[in-house]
């Protein structure tokens, strides 16, 4: 039970830093050029329908293909990572308990920060 608990704490931290942080943008920005990602920025600064969000992930949802959406929807992002972890560690048989105790975590994380 308890590893249960660390393995969906583990993707649930994965999942919060990749959906709600810019952190994949600002460690590999230096080495890779941007400028759609900064144009974007400034034009969702200045259009009226901004609402407070220009993340990394905001701007990769907004591209509307399949991929972009699986990573930007965090029900499925947790999904992938939870099967990817238990292939990884042959857990096959506790999917369904790792991926709700993921979701639960990852949720209850989200609400921390927000608040």
């Amino acid at each position: 039970m308890f590893e249960l608990f660390c393995s969906a704490a583990y993707i649930s931290v994965i999942a919060l830093i990749w959906l709600e942080t810019n952190v994949l943008y600002e460690y590999t920005k230096y080495f890779f050029k941007y400028d759609k990602y900064e144009k974007w920025i400034v034009e969702s600064l200045s259009s009226e329908s901004y609402e407070g969000s220009i993340s990394f992930s905001d701007y990769i949802k907004s591209k509307n293909n399949f991929f972009s959406k699986l990573i930007t929807c965090p029900m499925c992002l947790l999904f992938w990572l939870c099967v990817i972890y238990i292939n990884a560690f042959g857990m096959v048989k506790m999917l369904p308990a790792l991926y709700i105790t993921a979701l639960l975590q990852f949720y209850a994380l989200r609400f921390l920060k927000n608040e």
